[in-house]
């Protein structure tokens, strides 16, 4: 990976690890359908990003792990229903 993107990368996860939110989604995906959504992408980086990301603790965040690689509806009912139950 680029040493200019992984550092602007960084800056923004400082950014935005400084606040502390009512909760963040995660999607896990492995490297095969992230590559199949993103083939622009280098396997690489995407291998990279993938083996990282599970790593991030947002600040000590709530953080409602998903699997990427379940139906859109499925994981768009269970965002729903957790964004509804942390802001209620």
């Amino acid at each position: 990976m680029d040493k200019n993107v992984k550092a602007g990368e960084l800056k923004l996860y400082q950014w935005m690890a400084s606040y502390l939110p009512v909760l963040l989604i995660r999607l896990g995906i492995d490297e095969q359908t992230a590559f199949a959504r993103k083939p622009d992408h280098q396997l690489a980086a995407l291998q990279e990003k993938i083996a990282v990301t599970p790593q991030l603790t947002f600040n000590g965040a709530r953080i409602l792990e998903l699997d990427g690689r379940q139906p859109a509806d499925e994981i768009l009912q269970a965002s729903l229903r957790a964004i509804h139950a942390a802001l209620s």
